[in-house]
């Protein structure tokens, strides 16, 4: 894990290490002002909900909330209505534990 965290691993997940394939986003959209690559639930307390763009696009009429394109995992692509990446599940997590709500809080 301290490998990972700090860049030093030489290979990649493999496929089969993810649970979730059809229900896990690999790439999303960011914050515009973002100047990450990519987003690390080990920066600070977590940057999903700091960098992610939950509704890069308009959806439906005035006073409506946006929404975000992601690709899965599977190579699908999801439109998501703002939040839906976090709640009830945080749709970036590989392992149970991460994808609880409970994992926000903490």
């Amino acid at each position: 894990m301290d490998a990972y965290k700090n860049y030093a691993l030489s290979f990649g997940m493999k496929d089969s290490a993810i649970p979730y394939p059809s229900d896990i986003i690999i790439f999303g959209e960011k914050k515009t002002s973002s100047l990450r690559v990519h987003m690390d639930f080990f920066q600070g307390a977590g940057n999903d909900i700091q960098e992610v763009k939950q509704k890069r696009h308009n959806f439906g009429g005035r006073g409506q909330s946006g929404v975000s394109n992601s690709a899965v995992v599977d190579g699908s692509a999801q439109s998501l209505r703002d939040g839906r990446s976090l709640f009830p599940v945080d749709l970036r997590a590989v392992t149970d534990a991460g994808r609880t709500n409970a994992a926000l809080i903490q």
